[in-house]
C-alpha cells in the first residue's frame, strides 16, 4: 500500500506558481525596459517573488510518499534526502484532522510514532487517500496521547469527528461547483448572445468555452463522486 499524488493538485500547484512566476518575470522585465522601479513596482515584485519562494519551499517540504509494506512504514521525501522507516509496533495510533486550503478543507490522517514524531497523509496531495485511510483504520488504533491510551467515549468522538469532516468537505466541494456552473452558465450564455449577433463568435470566446465545456463534464463527475461518497458516509452511520 503506498500513496499516490493526486493529479489535481499538481497541476494546480505548478499552474499557480507558473502563473505567480510569470506575473513576477513580466513585472521586472516591464521595471527594466523603463527604468521605473518605483515603490509600487518593487512591492509587486517582492510579494510575487514571496508567493513562488513559498511555494517551492512547501513542495520541497511537503511533497512525500508513505509506503506500508513488509511490516513496515517507509517515508521519502521527494525533493529532500530525508527518509524516515518504522516498523509497524513502533506507530502508536492515529488521528482524523484538517488540513485548511480555501475554498476547501482536506482530510487528514496524523500518524504518530513511538519516538513522537507525526506522519500526515491528506486528501489535498494523496490521490488514494481513502484507500490509505481504510488500511490504516484496519492496521491501527486511534491516538489519544503518549502517556493515555483511547477509550471508548474517544474512539467514538474520533469517528464521528472523522464523519463530520467528510461531510463538511462534501459540502463545501458541491458549493464550489455549484459556484463553477453558475459561473459555466453565465459564459455559455454569453456564447449564445455572440452567435446569433452580426459579429459573430470570436475565436477566444471559442476556446473559453470550450474549456467552459470541459470543466462542466469534470464538474458533473465530481459531483457525481460527492454523492456517492456521501451515501456510503450516511449508510455506513445508519447501518
Amino acid at each position: 500500500m503506498k500513496t499516490r499524488f493526486r493529479i489535481l493538485t499538481i497541476f494546480f500547484t505548478l499552474g499557480l506558481l507558473s502563473a505567480f512566476g510569470w506575473l513576477d518575470f513580466i513585472l521586472i522585465k516591464i521595471s527594466m525596459d523603463k527604468n521605473d522601479f518605483g515603490a509600487g513596482q518593487i512591492a509587486g515584485i517582492i510579494v510575487l517573488s514571496i508567493f513562488v519562494v513559498a511555494g517551492l519551499i512547501s513542495i520541497q517540504r511537503l511533497a512525500k510518499t508513505v509506503r506500508f509494506e513488509n511490516d513496515k512504514m517507509i517515508i521519502n521525501w521527494l525533493f529532500r534526502t530525508k527518509r524516515l522507516e518504522y516498523d509497524l509496533k513502533d506507530i502508536l495510533g492515529f488521528q482524523w484532522s484538517s488540513l485548511t486550503a480555501q475554498p476547501v478543507d482536506y482530510k487528514q490522517i496524523i500518524i504518530y510514532t513511538s519516538d513522537k514524531k507525526t506522519i500526515g497523509i491528506s486528501d489535498f496531495e494523496c490521490g488514494n487517500f481513502y484507500k490509505i485511510e481504510e488500511y490504516v483504520k484496519g492496521r491501527f488504533e486511534i491516538f489519544h496521547s503518549y502517556k493515555k491510551k483511547a477509550n471508548e467515549e474517544w474512539i467514538k468522538m474520533e469517528y464521528e469527528k472523522s464523519k463530520e469532516l467528510d461531510l463538511d468537505q462534501i459540502k463545501m466541494i458541491n458549493f464550489v461547483i455549484y459556484t463553477l456552473w453558475a459561473l459555466i452558465g453565465f459564459i455559455l450564455w454569453l456564447t449564445l448572445k455572440d452567435l446569433n449577433s452580426s459579429t459573430g463568435l470570436s475565436n477566444g470566446r471559442l476556446v473559453i468555452s470550450l474549456i467552459s465545456l470541459l470543466f462542466l463534464i469534470l464538474s458533473v463527475r465530481k459531483y457525481q463522486i460527492e454523492r456517492k461518497r456521501k451515501q456510503r458516509i450516511t449508510a455506513y452511520n445508519n447501518a
